[in-house]
C-alpha cells in the first residue's frame, strides 16, 4: 500500500499527460523544481515535484494541501506567482506554476549594478501590494525574505519580483494570534520570539528587507542565530551611522513605520504605502553609493552559503532523520 493521498480526486492523474517534463531547475529539501512545457500548446512552466516518502505524518500532508490551497486562492495577483495545476501519483505530487527565470531579488539588484531610492521604494511597493492582497484574503506568509521573491524575467525590472514558497503560510483570522516559531532568522518579527503574533509580523519581514535594500545590511543581525534573535529583541534600529547620513527622511520614515517592536503600533501595508516616499516619483533618482551593491552582494553570497550548508546535511540525511531533527526544533 502506497502513500496516503494528499489531494482530490480530479488532481490524482499523472503530469506527464498534459506536459513534457524536462530539464532541472533547482533542489530543495523535499523536492526537485523542473522545467515543463505543455503539450500541444507550446507554453513553458515550473513543475515542482515532491516525494510523498517525505511527507510522512498527517499534519505534514494537511500542510501540503494548504500551501496548494493557499496558491490557488491567491492567484491573480501580478506579484504573487501563478499556480498553474497540480498533479498527484503513487508516489510524487507535483504543482504546475508560473516559470520565473529572472531569479531571486538580490542577484537581480547586483547584476544592474546601480540603484536609487526610487528602486528601493518601487520594490517595497511591489511587496506591500502582494501582502495587502494577502492579508485582505486572510493569509499569513510566514516567511518573507529576499530569496521568495522572483522574476519571470532576468531582464525585468525588480518590482515585478512575484512572491513564492508558501510552505509556512496560513489561513488566519483578523488578529487571530498565532504562538509557531516559523521564519527565517534575520526577518523574524520579535512577537514571533515571543510566541504570540498575528498577520503583522509579515510587514516587519518587508521592513527588515527595505533597510537591507537602502543599506546593504540587515538591521538585527549576530553571529548566530540566537545572538540575531537577542537583537532582534533589543529592537535597537540603527538609522544614524554610514550610510544612512546619505539616506532620506522619507526612506527612514517608512522603515521606521515597519520596524516597530510593538505590532499594535506597527503600521498597516496600506498606511506605509500611502507615505509620500513610497508614492511613484515620491524617491530620490539620484544613485545611490556603488558600495551598496557590493554590501547586498557581500550579504546575499553569506546567505546563499548558509542555505547550500543547510541543504547538503539535509540531502544526507534519511527522512527519518530529517523528522527525529524537526521534532528536536518544536
Amino acid at each position: 500500500m502506497g502513500p496516503p493521498q494528499i489531494l482530490g480526486p480530479k488532481e490524482q492523474r499523472d503530469v506527464r499527460e498534459d506536459f513534457e517534463v524536462g530539464k532541472v531547475l533547482g533542489e530543495g529539501q523535499y523536492g526537485i523544481t523542473r522545467e515543463a512545457k505543455r503539450r500541444g500548446g507550446g507554453e513553458v512552466f515550473a513543475v515542482k515535484t515532491i516525494s510523498k516518502k517525505k511527507i510522512v505524518s498527517a499534519a505534514e500532508r494537511r500542510e501540503t494541501k494548504r500551501e496548494i490551497d493557499i496558491m490557488w486562492f491567491l492567484k491573480g495577483h501580478p506579484n504573487i506567482v501563478k499556480i498553474e495545476s497540480a498533479y498527484e501519483d503513487a508516489n510524487d505530487l507535483h504543482i504546475v506554476m508560473e516559470l520565473c527565470r529572472g531569479g531571486e531579488l538580490f542577484d537581480s539588484i547586483i547584476n544592474r549594478g546601480h540603484y536609487t531610492e526610487e528602486d528601493a521604494a518601487a520594490i517595497c511597493r511591489a511587496m506591500l501590494s502582494a501582502v495587502s492582497h494577502m492579508h485582505a484574503l486572510g493569509v499569513m506568509h510566514r516567511d518573507l525574505k529576499p530569496e521568495n521573491f522572483l522574476l519571470v524575467h532576468p531582464e525585468d525590472h525588480p518590482e515585478s519580483a512575484k512572491v513564492t514558497d508558501f510552505g509556512l503560510s496560513l489561513f488566519v483570522k483578523p488578529e487571530e494570534f498565532l504562538s509557531e516559531l516559523i521564519g527565517s532568522a534575520y526577518y523574524v518579527a520579535p512577537e514571533v520570539l515571543r510566541s504570540h503574533y498575528y498577520s503583522k509580523a509579515d510587514i516587519w519581514s518587508i521592513g527588515v528587507i527595505l533597510y537591507i535594500l537602502l543599506s546593504g545590511e540587515p538591521p538585527f543581525f549576530g553571529d548566530s542565530d540566537d545572538a540575531i534573535f537577542q537583537s532582534i529583541l533589543r529592537g535597537e534600529l540603527d538609522l544614524a551611522s554610514e550610510p544612512w547620513r546619505e539616506i532620506s527622511a522619507g526612506a527612514k520614515e517608512c522603515v521606521q513605520l515597519m520596524l516597530v517592536s510593538n505590532p499594535r503600533r506597527r503600521a498597516t501595508t496600506q498606511q506605509v504605502l500611502a507615505h509620500p516616499w513610497m508614492a511613484k516619483g515620491g524617491a530620490s533618482t539620484r544613485p545611490l553609493n556603488n558600495a551598496l551593491v557590493a554590501r547586498i552582494s557581500k550579504f546575499s553570497n553569506m546567505d546563499k552559503f548558509k542555505r547550500l550548508a543547510c541543504k547538503t546535511i539535509a540531502a544526507s540525511l534519511t527522512p527519518d532523520e530529517i523528522l527525529g531533527l524537526k521534532k528536536m526544533f518544536e
